[in-house]
């Protein structure tokens, strides 16, 4: 019992580190679009 405790915690982890990954992924891919559209949307910023 401890056992399968032990390894469900670890697949928790690890599903955690993953989404944790394409969390930071998005934001980064969210960052540069919001930077490419920024001189669109803004003339002023150029």
């Amino acid at each position: 019992q401890t056992h399968v405790g032990l390894s469900a915690l670890a697949e928790i982890k690890t599903y955690v580190k993953n989404l944790t990954r394409v969390y930071n992924y998005h934001e980064k891919c969210n960052m540069l679009i919001i930077n490419s559209l920024s001189p669109i949307m803004n003339p002023t910023f150029q």
